[in-house]
């Protein structure tokens, strides 16, 4: 039965709508797969909430991940596309 469902691989992106539990799903798949965790919010936002330029944020993402192992959640599509999915072997949609 196991080779019914595919194992993630060791670069997963969860994307969602707001609250769809994006941020849950991937740290428990990156705890359960031994996979760092990174949260696109926690880059993104700076302190007072202010916003980083386009260039720094894409540059954050860009060394985020630039390794081979990672699980990032969050919904900057226009941010990620460019630079994170070519690299993802695993995108998952959060549940609803």
């Amino acid at each position: 039965m196991d080779e019914l469902v595919p194992r993630p691989g060791h670069r997963v992106i969860v994307c969602g709508p707001s609250c769809s539990g994006k941020s849950t799903l991937a740290a428990r798949l990156g705890e359960t797969l031994g996979l760092p965790f990174i949260e696109l919010d926690a880059l993104f936002w700076r302190p007072n909430w202010k916003e980083p330029t386009e260039e720094e944020f894409a540059a954050q993402i860009d060394e985020a991940t630039a390794g081979d192992r990672w699980v990032v959640a969050g919904n900057y599509i226009r941010h990620m596309t460019p630079i994170a999915w070519p690299r993802a072997d695993t995108p998952l949609p959060a549940a609803r």
